[in-house]
Order: structure tokens, then sequence, then C-alpha cells
């Protein structure tokens, strides 16, 4: 069965991603660094392997480059939404709007997926709807890109701003299905003309 964390206080989780664009990168997330910061409650060491889990942190609890990127206040909501769907991927399976599922719903599937109790799936549940709170959830923001919303790149319509941000290419197939690539910043004008050839074989 899959593990989430969760918290009791999940005020002062949204609390501390709050702070982080606000105070200076340590060189660890520990204990003692939550203390210093005035989350000295037990129930506040559960934001360590919260951390851990969404990759902001690493294993030793040093700070990772998605930890560095969410201080970017410009683009916070989309590293954290990307950190969410990765880390509560089987969530989003079963419910692709899972962040506008009520906690009932939320319960549920904690409840049936997760080998914990009442109260822990219920914290488990509203540790995921806090995180959510936070979050851009949109699929197409990378937390990469240097907003929430990257520019795009459509088939036929050159981007207005090709090297600074992500391409997506979008193309409607056979039977009314759509296709949607989305690649790197430095990709090429020859290459973009190869995924447009490749896209149409499939039509």
């Amino acid at each position: 069965m899959a593990n989430y964390p969760y918290t009791l206080k999940t005020g002062s989780l949204k609390k501390f991603f709050e702070k982080i664009p606000t105070m200076g990168t340590p060189d660890k997330v520990s204990q003692k660094h939550l203390a210093a910061i005035d989350f000295r409650s037990s129930n506040d060491r559960n934001i360590i392997p919260i951390l851990r889990f969404l990759k902001f942190i690493d294993e030793a609890g040093s700070p990772t480059e998605r930890y560095k990127r969410y201080r970017d206040r410009t683009q916070a909501r989309g590293v954290l939404g990307a950190a969410v769907r990765e880390g509560y991927q089987e969530v989003f399976k079963v419910y692709p709007n899972a962040g506008q599922q009520d906690h009932q719903t939320l319960l549920n599937f904690f409840s049936t997926h997760t080998g914990l109790g009442q109260r822990a799936a219920k914290a488990t549940a509203e540790t995921f709807r806090a995180l959510c709170s936070l979050s851009d959830l949109d699929p197409t923001v990378l937390d990469s890109a240097t907003s929430t919303e990257p520019e795009r790149s459509y088939v036929g319509q050159p981007s207005k701003a090709a090297a600074s941000r992500v391409h997506v290419i979008e193309r409607v197939l056979s039977e009314g299905r759509l296709a949607r690539l989305i690649l790197p910043e430095d990709v090429t004008p020859e290459e973009i003309e190869k995924v447009k050839r490749l896209l149409d074989a499939f039509k």
C-alpha cells in the first residue's frame, strides 16, 4: 500500500511554505531549523517527511533545486503543483481533478489505498487538500517554467519567446483526439518540424 506522510497541523504546513520565499535557504531542514523559525510543536516535525516526499529536500534534509525554485514567487504554485501531482500520482489517476474533490471523497481514497486508521487517513486527506490549496495543478505547468503560464508554441503559430520558455505543441488527431508534446526551450526549428511531421503521421 502507498505511504503518504501527513500532519495534524495543516495550518503550520501552509505557514511553512509561505515562509520559504521570505527566508534564506538553510543548509538542512531539520528539527533545529524548524524550531529556529518558530515551528516548535511536536506535530511540526511532520513537515520534514512531507518535504522529503515532495522532493523539496533530500534524504539528508538538504534543500533540492525544487525547494530553491519554489522561492521564486512567480513560479512557486507551479513548482508545488508539479510536486503534488508527482507524489500523489495514484490519487490523480483515480480523480484527474483530485484537487477539487471534497474531504469525504479523499478520505475514502486514503482509507482504502493505505493501511491507515480513520484518524490518520483523515489527516492525510487534509494534508493533501492543504498542499493543493497552495498549488497550481494544471498539468501543462512545469516546475522548471519561469511563470505559472508557460509560453505555448502551436503548430502553425511560432512562439513569441522561442528561447525563454518551454514549447507546447498541440495537434488535433483523428476522431477529435488531441496530442500534446512539451519540448525543451532549446529545441531547434528543424526539430520542431520533425515533431510536426511525426504528429501528422498519426492523422
